[in-house]
């Protein structure tokens, strides 16, 4: 093979990694498959077969109604797991199945990253009427939604103090203002769990519970949503126990 020819394999991989850096850079808002062929200089046949393969693996994910490619829940695994040097999908799996076997409704598992939340894992209960709630791969402010409340409430003043300011100015896209996010901590911190009560999205409720490193600090954040009547009087609290049960049995999250 003459010197410099580069290996369809090997060309391939770095058409790949192109592609993800590409789809990166554009955020939130997602880009279409032509815009990544012109990017990359590739026709568009081309472009979105890789983008498309991409999709398969879970390292992009693709809107099917504006049909915009973002970065998917298999990086924001990866990312997590590389980071720490520690898997929380793996150490959490077996917990996340039993509390949704248990309660019957969607469990969340999700950690901090900045001053959003991270979506890690979502296991589906077996009741038919499901809620609307994260994605694996979602990333929300600190304070939207149970699980992401429960990882700001826990956190140290100063933090708490510094990520509340830093996402004031998202919170009106989720009909709440810092005013209201410092209330839901407090009431948080007396409960000793986080409760988001039809304030995302109405006739959803979701009680979320923290997750401590064996320094003490809150790292992740187990979050149980269901339509507001299955989480209300007793049954909330059979969820709690359900949820602290299923964690108490772990090892602990290491530093």
């Amino acid at each position: 093979m003459p010197q410099g020819k580069k290996v369809s394999g090997a060309q391939s991989v770095e058409r790949a990694a192109a592609a993800l850096r590409a789809v990166a850079r554009y955020g939130q808002a997602g880009v279409t498959a032509p815009d990544i062929a012109r990017d990359l200089s590739l026709n568009g046949t081309t472009a979105y077969r890789l983008l498309m393969a991409l999709v398969g693996e879970r390292l992009l994910e693709r809107d099917a109604k504006e049909r915009r490619f973002r970065i998917g829940p298999g990086i924001h695994a990866l990312s997590a797991s590389a980071t720490s040097g520690f898997s929380f999908t793996e150490h959490f799996d077996q917990a996340l199945n039993r509390i949704a076997d248990e309660t019957g409704d969607t469990v969340m598992l999700s950690v901090r990253r900045g001053n959003q939340s991270l979506c890690l894992a979502r296991k589906e209960g077996s009741f038919p009427i499901r809620t609307m709630t994260l994605q694996v791969g979602s990333r929300r402010p600190l304070g939207i939604g149970a699980g992401s409340l429960a990882l700001l409430a826990f956190l140290p003043s100063a933090e708490m103090d510094a990520a509340l300011e830093a996402n004031a100015r998202f919170y009106p896209e989720f009909g709440l203002d810092s005013a209201v996010v410092r209330q839901m901590i407090e009431e948080a911190k007396t409960l000793g769990y986080a409760l988001n009560d039809g304030r995302v999205l109405e006739g959803m409720t979701a009680i979320g519970v923290p997750i401590r490193d064996i320094a003490g600090r809150v790292v992740a954040a187990v979050s149980v949503a269901a339509i507001s009547p299955r989480v209300a009087g007793e049954r909330r609290s059979a969820i709690l126990t359900a949820v602290r049960s299923a964690l108490e049995g772990l090892a602990p999250v290491p530093e």
